[in-house]
């Protein structure tokens, strides 16, 4: 019987073969960026030049979500919500959790914690 041949960093199973993983088939090496360049440089910039400064983008999202031409729903309401986050900004999410249900929360984390604990223990002693 073969013995298993150990993999190297970077390296994926695949139907019993090992192989190199990744797009360009060198894998993906610890430490490495898999976008060593980044963004382009120079993309916002161009972006701006060709929107006038962003005025032609607004222009376009204003005439979906007003203008007289028909266009779907989801589009309007999109164009609204996209006019909304740019002008005030995101609305901001808060979640709160009341003392009350905070204690029932934690004492079931902590009992699903001691039973999965309780079964590791019990499975590494048989």
């Amino acid at each position: 019987m073969k013995k298993p041949q150990q993999e190297k960093s970077g390296d994926v199973q695949n139907n019993g073969k090992t192989t190199r993983g990744g797009c360009t088939g060198r894998g993906f090496v610890p430490g490495r960026s898999g976008n060593p360049g980044g963004r382009p440089k120079g993309l916002a910039q161009m972006v701006k030049n060709r929107t006038g400064d962003g005025e032609k983008l607004i222009e376009k999202m204003y005439e979906f979500a007003f203008g007289r031409r028909r266009v779907p729903a989801l589009i309007r309401f999109k164009a609204l919500e996209w006019l909304a986050d740019r002008g005030w900004g995101k609305a901001r999410q808060d979640l709160s959790v009341s003392d009350e249900e905070r204690e029932p929360l934690w004492q079931e984390i902590i009992e699903r914690a001691r039973a999965i604990f309780a079964e590791r223990s019990k499975n590494q002693r048989l």
